[in-house]
């Protein structure tokens, strides 16, 4: 589906594109994959799903690059992600036609 929200369905496809436990929650595990698939090789990796992974993510998909991605509530310290599905995004809609691809 692609339709811009960030909910359950989004999430798990992600999970399933990154080969970590697929449970619709994004924490550290499944933003540190997100870091290994985006950033360059060789780069750092903390977990923590902040405005560089978000640039990242959005080079990755072909979004426009803003850093600022609209679907994300809030990041707790433990590194849980709070989506934010009343929210339609640029930033959602290309990772979900990239999921939809194979090519995330």
């Amino acid at each position: 589906m692609i339709d811009g929200q960030l909910a359950s369905l989004t999430a798990r496809a992600t999970q399933r594109a990154l080969d970590v436990k697929v449970d619709g929650t994004w924490g550290k595990e499944t933003v540190r994959a997100m870091q290994r698939r985006c950033w360059p090789a060789g780069s750092a990796v903390d977990g923590l799903l902040g405005p560089q992974t978000i640039r990242a993510v959005q080079r990755r998909v072909g979004a426009g690059v803003d850093g600022v991605w609209p679907s994300i509530r809030s990041v707790a310290n433990s590194g849980i992600v709070t989506f934010n599905t009343a929210a339609r995004s640029e930033t959602t809609r290309e990772l979900q036609k990239a999921l939809n691809s194979g090519k995330f």
